[in-house]
């Protein structure tokens, strides 16, 4: 069945704290050449669409939101995150990946320099039997046009993860982000060749 998909991937021009971020220079080309590459590579798109908020929206099947600056994402990982959208119960499917180390033995530095600890209930559990947390990967999601029109908080029932391995998630917001993404990249791919 084929259907009528779209690709959004929203650059807004303004960015704190790495300025002109989505242009920026990424091991070659800009870092949302990255994306928009991933996104046509996939073939499962009608139109790619960069930073609108076009009102074709509401007359697609699926809609797949790519960020700009998500170098490290692979188009087997939106394909999963196709797969699962497609299926009636989600409405929709976001790129996760695991905390690498358990959220519930977390705490918190106060000015004075004490600390609290996040999770008390859990200061002697062992990391085992701790349950796997998991958080934004900060590379893509798909959505059906309705909750793009009605956006909810997207954490209940009617929505799911395609994991992404720790080693392949790195969230871009500093310029020392910035170059441990680049690293990873070199890594990945360095050894695929």
């Amino acid at each position: 069945m084929n259907f009528n998909n779209i690709a959004i991937i929203p650059a807004r021009g303004v960015s704190k704290r790495i300025p002109k971020k989505n242009i920026k220079d990424f091991l070659g080309k800009p870092i949302i050449a990255y994306s928009i590459e991933i996104a046509i590579s996939c073939k499962l798109f009608n139109k790619v669409i960069v930073s609108t908020d076009d009102q074709q929206i509401k007359k697609v099947d699926f809609v797949c939101c790519i960020y700009p600056t998500a170098p490290l994402i692979q188009k087997n990982d939106i394909l999963k995150g196709y797969e699962l959208i497609k299926n009636e119960k989600w409405n929709t499917v976001i790129a996760a990946t695991h905390y690498t180390y358990p959220v519930h033995r977390s705490f918190i530095k106060f000015p004075d320099g004490g600390l609290k600890m996040l999770f008390p209930e859990h200061f002697n559990s062992r990391s085992q039997d701790l349950p796997k947390v998991y958080h934004d990967a900060g590379q893509f999601f798909w959505a059906k046009p309705k909750k793009w029109q009605n956006p909810t908080k997207g954490f209940d029932q009617y929505n799911t993860i395609v994991e992404i391995p720790a080693n392949r998630v790195q969230d871009i917001d500093t310029y020392e982000d910035w170059k441990k993404a680049e690293l990873i990249y070199k890594t990945i791919y360095d050894n695929e060749h």
